[in-house]
């Protein structure tokens, strides 16, 4: 009877339902409810979305040092619901590693008149490990921005083209600086792209010269379920809150680098986030407002995230509404051997390791 008038309730409110939630099933042991005690794991919700009458959720998992976490079985995660109606476990039916899925990345990049000369340079050379990193089967796009916006390569998986545009001289340098516009033109662009997709911008400042808003740039990255990266690079401009709220509102993440220097970790943290990729199937009642929790257990290791169901985005899917609790400096990856090993031009280790 309850779970009949749980159903009747929500029909009648006129919102957005899936599946069939089952009675709260705890999950296997070593879970509990998430706290600020949870450590050795990161937990990244990338996306979540309605698909086939279910719950999708995209999860990346990395360890301490930034590094993917591989062959995790369905075990290993627990899924719990929040909302006015209930709370509790929710059943995972199955779960995918997503190793073979591509990556497409486009990346923004500022040369404003702020940016100063070993700025750019630290930036190209960033973006270049990035670039080092992608598998074969990886895409990449690089744009870059002042007061307008240019494609300098489109999406290709030729590591050589997207270095050399990396490299190349910007005509349009030294002015404003039109952040909107490069990630909308990042994000469309990505629409038509295979895989996981993600924005990844750059900037010293704050946003001053697009003809987009910051609102058509969230709705559009929601629509489509495509998280923005943000790193917001040391400047007396540099609008910390705006850039934190474009990553916030897609599923993405804020990187803050104290000084250029530490962008080659912020790029390898990212390139790592985008490959321990998981996707996770649930059943259940999900309406707008209700907060998801993904917990992940490994090896004695405890992580989670969490994020809200935001439904009327996308007619064919709802994005998460993420909010984080890790915003993450360039000096987080402490393992420096390997990041040295990682920044040079001879690198190949892939994304998907």
């Amino acid at each position: 009877m309850w779970f009949i008038f749980k159903f009747s309730v929500i029909l009648t409110a006129g919102m957005l339902l899936f599946g069939c939630l089952k009675d709260p099933v705890a999950p296997e042991e070593g879970f509990s409810d998430p706290d600020d005690t949870a450590t050795g794991l990161n937990v990244y919700i990338l996306g979540i979305q309605e698909a086939d009458e279910k719950l999708e959720i995209t999860v990346s998992v990395t360890d301490e040092s930034g590094d993917p976490i591989e062959n995790l079985r369905m075990e290993n995660f627990a899924v719990t619901l929040a909302s006015n109606m209930t709370s509790g476990w929710v059943e995972i039916e199955y779960m995918d590693e997503q190793q073979d899925l591509p990556i497409s990345a486009a990346m923004t990049m500022d040369y404003s008149g702020s940016m100063a000369y070993q700025s750019l340079i630290d930036m190209e050379g960033a973006v270049i490990i990035f670039i080092n990193l992608m598998g074969d089967i990886d895409r990449g796009e690089i744009i870059k921005f002042s007061s307008y916006v240019e494609v300098m390569q489109y999406f290709t998986t030729d590591k050589v083209a997207l270095k050399n545009a990396a490299r190349r001289s910007f005509s349009g340098a030294g002015h404003s600086t039109a952040l909107n516009d490069s990630i909308y033109q990042g994000l469309t662009d990505a629409l038509s792209q295979p895989g996981q997709r993600a924005v990844i911008a750059l900037t010293d400042g704050g946003e001053n010269a697009s003809s987009k808003s910051k609102s058509d740039v969230i709705n559009l990255a929601r629509n489509n379920v495509i998280p923005i990266f943000t790193i917001g690079l040391y400047g007396s401009g540099l609008d910390v809150d705006y850039l934190r709220e474009l990553a916030d509102e897609t599923n993405g993440r804020y990187y803050y680098a104290p000084s250029s220097a530490d962008l080659a970790n912020i790029y390898v943290s990212i390139s790592n986030v985008l490959s321990g990729l998981y996707k996770i199937y649930c059943k259940g009642f999900v309406t707008t407002g209700d907060e998801i929790i993904v917990m992940v257990h490994y090896n004695g290791m405890t992580g989670y995230d969490s994020g809200t169901m935001t439904f009327g985005f996308s007619s064919s899917g709802s994005q998460g509404d993420h909010r984080g609790h890790d915003y993450i400096s360039g000096n987080t990856l402490r393992n420096n051997r390997q990041i040295r090993q990682k920044q040079h031009e001879s690198v190949t280790s892939p994304l998907k390791r």
